[in-house]
């Protein structure tokens, strides 16, 4: 049988210059043999696990690793000034110590960026719990750390030990973390066409579209997630240092104050580790919109709850044990509104997080004002009335996430219809761009494909694929024919 060749004709989209090149019939039946192999080396779609041989690790693990071990060193020199404040700084140092809080609305914004390309709809609960997660984490080695250098060295020393720690993994960053995967060296073809067919369209940045401001900073469901973000930093930055100070009440030494402030923070990286896969399990058979207001809801309600019943608290015994409730069900709803604003628009993740943080900032300006004022006396009294401040501010928040959350996406999320949207070109992708939905202008509603521009290669493979599977179809048709 004589090899024939079909000609195919290819689109030079770097230069617009058309080229024609030749798929022989030896090239598709080499590519049907390789198939079979192929497939046992791709991503499983379901566990989002690499199949392939070897001791390749999924660069969107790293990364995920990376950030949360980031969050976590962040959050663990943060915890130092609870713990230092105790022997360094004067009687009202409580008011002194947090103003470090308001340059927090630059972190997480970031993160819930990078995430956007890093992480796909089925797995970004898990992964995005596990970033949160290292910044609750912080303090588990922060509080503990801080308490033992200072007792036994010098206060110092927590600050020579935390910044040194922060050197390495900064380098560590600037070597194995990429802004997307297409700018990866070392990603897999797997990986990265994995990643790609799992987010769609979400991740394509255009040139022409405008963020809508407007729509966002009006929106409900947004304005909810923005008061349960204030409510969270009044919470985490008062335990993040607050807490030894308050457990000083009760006559515990620094190193025992630091010690025993890192227990709440355990069991709050535990749950919140945990909430991430609750949450998918949930979104399985309950619609995403139920599953945010539940969670939240439940973890908001108990944590005012707690804090009520830390009034009645005499004991540091006590107290530790109701802020081990409070902190744990606080973690339940990290997998309710703080993952929704990728609920609400994946493309914008970015944005509403630097809006609501924003707003949050203002908790984490304020509750050092208010406890400082409350607790000036440094009675338990003091404490007793910043408690039922913090109860009222987590009941109004769950009240308003129940009432104007939404697990829906936004319709300003979308691209408007009306435009014709321009592709931005990224010079720092190493991989080639996808093929991608691209609207053709605002008189019609038709859709055109946004050709590949990685050159010939890409096109050639394309069509080897599609003439395998057309002629893997002729095949089966034969033998089904030759059956009957």
């Amino acid at each position: 049988m004589e090899n024939k060749s079909d000609e195919v004709k290819f689109v030079d989209q770097g230069n617009d210059t058309d080229y024609y090149g030749t798929v022989d019939e030896d090239e598709i039946q080499n590519e049907m043999k390789m198939k079979k192999e192929k497939d046992d080396s791709v991503m499983d779609a379901n566990s989002g696990c690499l199949k392939c041989k070897g001791c390749y690790v999924p660069k969107r693990f790293v990364v995920t690793a990376l950030t949360s071990l980031g969050m976590l060193l962040t959050y663990a020199m943060r915890s130092n000034f609870g713990v230092t404040v105790i022997t360094i700084l004067d009687n009202s140092a409580h008011m002194k110590v947090h103003e470090d809080a308001m340059f927090n609305g630059l972190l997480y914004p970031a993160c819930y960026g990078l995430l956007r390309h890093w992480s796909t709809t089925k797995e970004r609960g898990r992964l995005v719990s596990a970033v949160l997660t290292g910044s609750y984490a912080g303090a588990i080695i922060g509080f503990p750390m801080a308490g033992f250098i200072t007792h036994y060295i010098g206060w110092q020393y927590v600050y020579y030990v935390c910044g040194g720690v922060c050197i390495v993994w900064y380098f560590s960053w600037l070597c194995l973390v990429y802004e997307k995967p297409s700018h990866h060296t070392s990603i897999s073809d797997e990986e990265y066409n994995y990643l790609c067919d799992a987010q769609g369209s979400d991740v394509i940045d255009y040139v022409n579209l405008k963020i809508p401001w407007a729509q966002i900073l009006t929106s409900l469901p947004v304005i909810a997630l923005c008061i349960c973000h204030f409510a969270r930093n009044w919470i985490f930055v008062f335990m993040l240092t607050n807490e030894p100070y308050y457990l000083n009440n009760f006559g515990f030494s620094i190193a025992e104050s630091g010690s025993y402030s890192s227990i709440p923070h355990i069991v709050k990286v535990l749950v919140a580790f945990g909430s991430g896969y609750m949450a998918d399990l949930l979104l399985l058979r309950c619609s995403p919109t139920v599953v945010r207001k539940l969670l939240t809801g439940i973890g908001f309600s108990i944590v005012a709850l707690s804090f009520f019943i830390l009034t009645f608290c005499e004991t540091g015994v006590s107290a530790i044990l109701v802020l081990c409730i409070a902190a744990g069900f606080f973690a339940v709803s990290i997998s309710g509104w703080q993952i929704n604003h990728y609920d609400l628009s994946a493309r914008y993740a970015g944005i509403l997080v630097s809006v609501t943080s924003a707003f949050g900032t203002l908790g984490a300006i304020a509750v050092p004002l208010v406890t400082g004022e409350l607790t000036k006396d440094r009675t338990l009294d003091g404490w007793d009335d910043i408690f039922y401040v913090t109860m009222a501010i987590f009941l109004f928040s769950a009240l308003v996430f129940v009432i104007f959350g939404s697990g829906n996406e936004q319709p300003w999320a979308k691209p408007p219809s009306n435009i014709e949207l321009v592709q931005k070109i990224d010079p720092l992708a190493r991989k080639p761009y996808r093929t991608f939905v691209q609207q053709k202008s605002a008189d019609t509603k038709d859709i055109l494909q946004a050709e590949s521009i990685d050159g010939k290669a890409q096109q050639k493979n394309d069509k080897i694929h599609e003439l395998v599977d057309r002629l893997t179809e002729q095949l089966s048709a034969e033998e089904i024919k030759k059956d009957s």
